[in-house]
């Protein structure tokens, strides 16, 4: 009894430190450097593939929401290509 209590309490402990692990590092589906500091970022699906820019502290900053899946660029602008979002991924406002 007491030996499975004890590996009970390493394999929860595992997991738990796994999952800290990963939340402390940017793990991404997609990350794709476009132009500048502008990068493809998917953080969880493909589907959600945004038009990021990233800061001087490596952090990234939206610039086109979810369902970007083209790009055209030149020195002075990018232009996104974007998929409309489902009504049912909209937020409520409370309005």
């Amino acid at each position: 009894m007491k030996n499975r209590i004890l590996k009970y309490s390493c394999v929860l402990f595992s997991l738990w430190l796994l999952t800290l692990m990963t939340s402390c590092f940017r793990f991404f589906v997609h990350e794709k450097h476009l132009i500048g500091n502008y990068y493809f970022i998917a953080v969880d699906t493909d589907k959600d593939m945004n038009l990021s820019y990233k800061l001087e502290n490596g952090d990234y900053m939206g610039v086109a929401g979810s369902t970007v899946f083209a790009a055209g660029y030149n020195d002075d602008f990018i232009i996104v290509k974007q998929h409309p979002l489902p009504a049912s991924r909209w937020m409520s406002t409370g309005m």
